[in-house]
């Protein structure tokens, strides 16, 4: 647009000079148009060109600058061109033209001029409070910068300690094929060595009895037969006893004296090297949700591993799992009459076949598993995969929660029972206020339990006492109960798609949520060793393990 022309006008097509300024709609006007926005609803302020030129625009920062700018971009409504955005919707808290206001907003109950707006904004705490949330959140961006940096230095450093390990592995195999190699020419050596030896005496012993042989024929050839007397007789007579000998010995040779073969057969893992080495291991790269760069929270969550449970097999899914010794993990599946355990990565599966479907699992011990199946209790050994002992088939068991050698059972509905580990003796029965599902006991033996009815938390605890402990409206179907080292409850919400902190005074958090990828969590175990929560996702198909640091 020229800076001569009137700003109403020249959208109408007219090249009309302008020697005003509206300061309401901060645009050129001419003195017609400057008639009309006086007679506005709410008059606009015109006043002469040069006189906004020197106390405006000079004088403008370029903050204000860039808002002007900004604002002349979107003066006019994108909906209706030939309407000036000057009005204001609380409601939808929306700038609008009149007829947007006549159009989409004739129930809207507060509709005011920019300038009200304005004046509103300039009163209240707006200002103040968008200049202190864009500080957080430009303190919040220099941490995740700082953070990422760091990241970045990390990942160079662990690149370099990566091909110093492949480098060093390479050492080690050719060191190791060079002592192969040395043993095995040295073994070639010394066969040749004996060989050449052995044959080199049996070559200079017939050489000795051919040259013998060649003395006596000629001396026999110049025996006349009558010439032959008494001491000529003994001569033939000796040379025919020497010449049967050593008739038997080249005998003897050319039956034992085989031409010596040396061949040189490779190993098996030799020939098959390319399978036996196609690689010096996985590059095992981790994506890790730093859930704590986020503005507004600080939680001190990350993830570490994820994988699909069809590592285990491919239609398994998951729904119960405890943390078991050699970071490996444990686990009930759907409709399948096996356990399943493998590495805290998914890999080294082990699948153990039992009798009857696995309806809970916890360690009892550093080398042992407690697993209900219904109607029994079984004890397993984790390192060998075997069932070491039956302790009680008879009951209605399903979730189970061990500590320093107690064990407690949902054995019936609304019931938990004390089993005794040992021989399957019920020590003692709490009759329950709600339907026990997911059960986990803190260190002092306190057991939290989530309910199949309902969407609260409880909690019972060494005395038999009962109370409600925690509910959310964020918290909908608890499926999944797990405590940590410092008394926090981690509980998950199967609807809601999300995992709540509880503290141990009851105060709740989610920590996380659809946003970092729960959906339909049912299973939960903490590992107090390692301080990580097992997360079982997707109703069973998705297993997460996250750090924690509370």
């Amino acid at each position: 647009m020229s800076a001569e022309f009137c700003a109403g006008c020249f959208r109408d097509g007219l090249e009309t000079g302008a020697d005003l300024w509206c300061t309401t709609c901060s645009e050129r006007v001419c003195q017609s148009c400057a008639v009309v926005h006086r007679k506005l609803s709410s008059s606009h302020n015109i006043v002469e060109r040069n006189i906004h030129k020197s106390q405006y625009s000079p004088k403008q920062t370029s903050l204000h600058e860039s808002a002007a700018n900004e604002y002349r971009s979107t003066e006019h409504c994108s909906f209706h061109s030939n309407q000036t955005l000057n009005l204001c919707c609380n409601d939808h808290d929306k700038i609008v033209c009149s007829t947007c206001v006549q159009e989409e907003h004739s129930n809207c109950t507060s509709i005011i001029s920019i300038e009200q707006a304005i004046t509103d904004f300039q009163k209240g705490t707006q200002i103040a409070d968008l200049k202190k949330e864009t500080l957080d959140l430009m303190h919040n961006m220099e941490k995740i910068m700082g953070e990422l940096n760091n990241a970045l230095s990390e990942s160079l450093s662990e690149k370099q300690k990566i091909k110093d390990k492949i480098s060093e592995i390479r050492k080690q195999i050719n060191s190791h094929l060079d002592y192969i190699e040395v043993k095995i020419v040295s073994e070639v050596g010394e066969s040749c060595t004996d060989y050449i030896q052995n044959t080199n005496e049996t070559v200079c012993n017939m050489r000795k009895m051919y040259e013998d042989l060649t003395t006596w024929r000629n001396r026999i050839g110049s025996v006349r037969p009558h010439q032959v007397d008494s001491n000529i007789f003994r001569t033939l007579k000796f040379v025919k006893l020497e010449t049967e000998r050593q008739k038997a010995v080249v005998e003897d040779v050319q039956m034992k004296a085989i031409t010596w073969k040396m061949e040189f057969r490779p190993s098996e893992e030799v020939i098959n090297f390319q399978n036996l080495f196609h690689s010096m291991g996985i590059l095992d790269v981790t994506d890790t949700v730093n859930t704590h760069f986020r503005s507004g929270s600080d939680r001190c969550i990350s993830l570490m591993k994820s994988f699909s449970s069809s590592h285990l097999g491919g239609d398994v899914r998951v729904f119960r799992c405890c943390f078991i010794p050699n970071s490996r993990l444990l686990f009930c599946a759907f409709n399948e009459n096996c356990l399943y355990s493998c590495k805290n990565d998914g890999s080294d599966v082990i699948t153990m076949s039992l009798d009857h479907q696995p309806l809970g699992v916890a360690m009892c011990d550093n080398r042992h598993a407690v697993v209900t199946f219904g109607s029994g209790i079984q004890i397993v050994n984790t390192q060998t995969m075997t069932v070491v002992k039956v302790i009680t088939d008879n009951g209605n068991f399903w979730a189970v929660c061990t500590l320093d050698g107690k064990m407690w059972v949902r054995s019936q509905g609304w019931t938990l029972s004390n089993i005794d580990k040992d021989n399957g003796r019920i020590l003692r029965q709490i009759k329950t206020i709600f339907d026990p599902r997911d059960t986990f006991m803190n260190k002092y033996g306190d057991i939290f339990c989530s309910s199949n009815y309902g969407d609260k938390v409880y909690l019972v605890t060494t005395t038999g006492q009962q109370r409600e402990f925690y509910s959310s409206h964020d918290l909908k179907l608890p499926k999944g109960v797990a405590v940590d080292n410092n008394g926090n409850v981690y509980v998950a919400g199967y609807i809601t798609y999300n995992i709540h902190k509880i503290s141990p005074n009851g105060d709740g958090e989610v920590i996380l949520s659809f946003e970092d990828g729960i959906k339909q969590p049912r299973g939960l175990s903490y590992n107090r060793e390692t301080n990580e929560l097992l997360v079982i996702l997707d109703d069973g198909k998705t297993v997460h393990i996250y750090k924690t640091h509370y």
